[in-house]
Order: structure tokens, then sequence, then C-alpha cells
């Protein structure tokens, strides 16, 4: 059961990413809060867009974890655990490379 609590506080620390992105950080530029690569310091615009993508991405990843673990609570195990990891992983990778895509796309100007 051990387990289950763990993945259920990690599918909160990344609702708290993704909340964090969409609010707090997409209108301020900072060193702490937010989605923080030489892409996205570079303006204001490159900042809010990849903020704004990073907590849509993230707060999907957010529900897909939450799913999981809803849906394997009565029989959670390790196993769970780990594939429960792995989504995370592969979310979160995915989460940086698209946005990186989002921000490195030429503009239709």
């Amino acid at each position: 059961m051990i387990e289950f609590a763990i993945m259920i506080c990690m599918s909160l620390v990344i609702a708290v990413m993704s909340i964090s992105s969409l609010t707090i950080a997409k209108n301020n530029m900072n060193a702490i809060l937010g989605y923080r690569t030489k892409k996205s310091m570079a303006s204001e615009q490159a900042w809010e867009t990849a903020n704004h993508w990073f907590g849509i991405y993230t707060g999907i990843l957010t529900l897909i974890m939450l799913g999981i673990s809803l849906l394997t609570a009565s029989s959670y195990s390790v196993t769970i655990m780990w594939i429960q990891l792995a989504v995370l992983l592969i979310g979160l990778v995915m989460s940086v490379v698209l946005v990186e895509k989002k921000l490195g796309a030429p503009k239709n100007d």
C-alpha cells in the first residue's frame, strides 16, 4: 500500500508543476518557478508559450498517472509502480521534447 501512496504523491507533485506553469510562472519570468531552458528564457513570448504548453502536457500526464493509480488501487503492486514510473519518465521527456519543438517551430508572420 505504501507504493500506492507514493504514486499518488508523485501525481500531486506533477499537478503542482502543471498548475504553477499555467498560472504563476506563465506571467512572471523568474529563476525559481516554471519551465526554464535556454529557449524558454529567450523572450517573454517564449516563456509564456513554454509554460502554457508544459502546463498542459503535465496536466495530461497527471490525469494519466491518477487514472492508473485509481484503476489499479485494489491490486496495487510493485510491478504497477514500475509501470507508473516508466509512464512518468516517458511523459516528462515527451513534454520537454514537445515544448522545445514548439519553441523551435518557425514563425508564420
